[in-house]
């Protein structure tokens, strides 16, 4: 055996149904001493669920891989190394469900070694929970139900129970090891490289530039100057896009795969949106007061856009009318709703489904599922990858955040 694999997953949920949406692993030597760590969001392709414990939003797996795409550098990390776990029968049952399904496994099972079943033989200790055991052991465990954080922790775990009890003797012990030498279930291509991998914190950093609108520069093409009819297109687009007053990741990509199609540039793209602030401005203006929300709004989509604005330049369109070919309409805050309409709710974080339920039909409005008939679509998380999300943007069907319901619906 070549030593240890810690293995820590975060899931959707707990059913066979569930994907992984975060792997954290450490490799041991034999002798416990930690050679090596990794972690990665997982795209799971649909709802995320669980977000109340592990804190993993669908916006930060939007540019994860999915579990097809790093299977095999899986398989070969775990290739004759003794996969440990707490509770490992957890990790070791969900982890050979996706290898499998990815073909990158062609056995039932993978054989592991428990620490929990470790501790309830060799620690005196009223429970077993990991955050327990770390606390009365002193093992810190920086971010609980992060997977590579609760990995470190249980390799922290494991390697005391190494040195410090006869863990090695066992049953357990000896058979995982066994049991591994001659497992030979893992199915990946020789060499693997390792592939790119997207960390909590690489997700942080990708929001942060989708915030700041640094994302404008990942745009890159021939021309510079587009056509009026691809402006008008463009502006429609932005409009739908700050409807909720704030950009997703997936409505980020919609804008670059338009750039893409019509060979914009990063320079062509900046050149429009400062064109699209202009016509925003206008439109706040055009009443000649301008509200505090008006100002923050129009601040947050410049951000967005990659653009600043300061006081001094919006005071400039209290006193002049600065032409613009296209009108915006970002601000106008106007879904309709009548009664008998209907709209449809997904993944609610802020209230549960019961709310949203009677919160429509004391409007007269129907909470139901997707359809080509649905006004729009309310998404706790509107970069989620379920299907209801998909549908509706394949039916041009408006996604806004469950945030802005009462800013943006206007029931009549």
């Amino acid at each position: 055996m070549r030593g240890f694999v810690v293995v820590d997953l975060e899931t959707t949920g707990l059913s066979s149904k569930d994907r992984i949406v975060e792997l954290g692993l450490v490799r041991l030597d034999p002798d416990g001493k930690v050679v090596d760590n990794w972690e990665t969001l997982v795209n799971p392709r649909r709802h995320i669920g669980a977000s109340g414990i592990h804190g993993i939003s669908a916006r930060d797996v939007v540019g994860a891989p999915a579990f097809s795409d790093i299977a095999d550098f899986i398989g070969s990390e775990l290739n004759e190394s003794v996969f440990v776990g707490h509770n490992a029968s957890f990790d070791a049952r969900f982890l050979a469900r996706e290898l499998s399904a990815a073909g990158a496994l062609g056995a039932e099972s993978i054989p592991y070694l428990d620490t929990l079943q470790l501790s309830k033989a060799y620690l005196d200790l009223p429970t077993r929970k990991l955050g327990d055991i770390c606390e009365a052991l002193g093992i810190i465990n920086q971010l609980a139900h992060s997977a590579l954080s609760d990995a470190m922790a249980t390799a922290e775990l494991l390697r005391y129970l190494l040195d410090r009890t006869p863990s090695r003797s066992h049953y357990s012990f000896s058979k995982a090891v066994t049991d591994t030498d001659s497992f030979c279930g893992y199915r990946f291509s020789d060499p693997v490289s390792r592939p790119v991998l997207f960390s909590r914190t690489d997700a942080k950093k990708a929001y942060d530039s989708l915030a700041n609108g640094s994302w404008v520069t990942k745009a890159v093409a021939k021309r510079d100057v587009p056509d009026s009819d691809e402006v008008a297109s463009y502006f429609k687009m932005l409009d739908d896009v700050f409807l909720d007053r704030r950009m997703s990741f997936q409505e980020q990509e919609r804008i670059l795969t338009y750039a893409a199609a019509h060979e914009l540039s990063s320079k062509a793209l900046q050149l429009m949106h400062a064109n699209y602030l202009d016509s925003l401005l206008q439109a706040v203006y055009e009443d000649g007061v301008l509200t505090e929300n008006e100002r923050s709004t129009v601040s947050a989509i410049a951000k967005y856009l990659g653009l600043s604005i300061s006081d001094e330049k919006i005071a400039e369109y209290a006193s002049q009318t600065i032409p613009v070919t296209v009108a915006c309409h970002a601000l106008d805050e106007c879904i309709d709703l009548f009664v008998g309409d209907r709209v449809c709710v997904t993944g609610p974080i802020l209230h549960s489904r019961e709310y949203w339920d009677g919160f429509f039909e004391a409007k007269g409005v129907k909470n139901a599922g997707i359809a080509k008939a649905t006004k729009v679509l309310i998404a706790g998380d509107p970069d989620s990858s379920s299907g209801k999300t998909k549908k509706a943007r394949q039916y041009g069907i408006p996604v806004i955040a469950e945030s802005a319901v009462e800013s943006i619906l206007r029931f009549s």
